[in-house]
């Protein structure tokens, strides 16, 4: 289990210990791990970040348009849009990290990608939402809590 309270990246092994990052490079992953979870690019009013547009690039025989997002406090990332629907199709964090939205569904009218593959250098993982239900969740549940399971 993991989290980030915007001032403190943690993770806790399955023996319960918790592990607490405040590097500034480890504050700046957690940042952009949150930014792109919460698809906190589709709320810039409340997420401060920076877009750059990059043009139309393609990538196994398709065309996406690209933007490179700096969400505050973290490293950038280039998000690949379909050109249609715009969608998130891809993420680049550049060398090693890369994710492809293998599967949309639309969940309370709201699509949802349920399908990831994640590339970091040559590990390579899908991870596969099984439901999605939107709720209101109480701040203090991304605190870090030792001896939790």
């Amino acid at each position: 289990m993991s989290g980030f309270d915007g001032r403190v990246s943690w993770t806790r092994g399955p023996d319960g210990v918790v592990h607490t990052d405040t590097t500034p490079e480890g504050l700046a992953s957690a940042r952009l791990s949150a930014y792109l979870t919460i698809y906190a690019y589709l709320y810039a009013d409340r997420f401060p970040a920076q877009f750059e547009y990059r043009g139309r690039q393609t990538a196994d025989g398709n065309i996406y348009d690209v933007v490179t997002v700096t969400p505050a406090g973290a490293t950038p990332v280039d998000l690949w849009l379909d050109t249609q629907t715009h969608r998130l199709q891809g993420v680049d964090g550049g060398t090693p990290f890369v994710g492809v939205v293998e599967r949309y569904e639309v969940v309370d009218g709201v699509w949802v990608p349920f399908a990831i593959r994640q590339s970091v250098g040559e590990q390579v993982v899908t991870l596969t939402l099984a439901s999605c239900e939107f709720e209101t969740v109480d701040a203090d549940r991304f605190e870090p809590r030792a001896g939790e399971r």
